[in-house]
């Protein structure tokens, strides 16, 4: 399995794309599409009805919405452009949704949407101190510094994140996509819903702080170092798909 995830990884990082994103499109409609599958049929009546379109066929927005932790990876801030905040203020819309007219539900329904998968992404949790933008490091590609063939990367931590899943799963349809996901979760799916924004951030945000210990601006990283990336970029997208849903079917019943 080790072997099997360091090909995967070397193809990806071979294939690393310009675009700097949170989730590229890819990922963001296997997420959509996982999370509509979760959906009660009442629902997805009122996501289209709202929308005017089904969860699945939502547009991938290439804004990025990021948070800030504090040094103490804690989510504090009260800054009005905080894709938490924003989500925060969309969750009390959601609640009084009666007071508000069409097109206001529309927005707020759309921010939570793009705010809850794209504070999933560790690429859009900055940590004071620790990592408060994007930065660019290297990956060697496993030979010896004294080989030949021997050579380096050069790799930005916001291409990593959004590229990771489109180059695992290039033969992947979204279908086989949520199949992976129904079979990866199966038993747990109880564990990733709950909580709160500020809470979900905070728990990536301690995920990512073994990371960005040897993985940092200008540091140069043997492949081994970033198994861990795989690993935690599925877990953020399942308990992206599994808090998005969860909120859908609370709130729009």
């Amino acid at each position: 399995m080790k072997h099997l995830k360091t090909i995967l990884l070397t193809a990806v990082f071979a294939t690393i794309a310009i675009e700097a994103s949170a989730w590229c499109a890819t990922s963001h409609k296997a997420i959509l599409a996982a999370v509509e599958q979760q959906l009660s049929k009442r629902t997805q009546k009122e996501i289209l009805a709202i929308l005017g379109t089904p969860l699945s066929e939502v547009e991938f927005s290439k804004e990025r919405k990021t948070t800030t932790l504090d040094a103490d990876g804690r989510s504090t801030t009260h800054d009005a452009n905080d894709a938490v905040v924003r989500l925060e203020n969309a969750f009390f819309a959601l609640d009084n949704f009666d007071a508000y007219n069409a097109e206001s539900k529309k927005k707020a329904l759309l921010t939570i949407i793009y705010h809850i998968i794209d504070i999933h992404s560790p690429a859009n949790i900055k940590i004071k101190g620790l990592v408060e933008g994007d930065f660019e490091f290297c990956r060697n590609n496993g030979r010896e510094k004294t080989s030949p063939r021997y050579k380096t990367t050069k790799i930005t931590w916001f291409n990593l994140w959004g590229n990771i899943f489109p180059n695992r799963h290039k033969a992947f349809s979204t279908a086989m996509y949520c199949n992976e996901i129904a079979v990866a979760t199966r038993g747990k799916e109880k564990n990733y819903i709950g909580g709160t924004p500020r809470k979900w951030v905070e728990e990536i945000g301690r995920d990512m702080r073994p990371i960005l210990k040897y993985c940092y601006t200008g540091s140069e990283i043997d492949l081994h170092m970033l198994l861990p990336l795989e690993e935690l970029h599925d877990e953020c997208m399942y308990r992206a798909v599994y808090r998005l849903a969860y909120t859908l079917n609370k709130s729009l019943k």
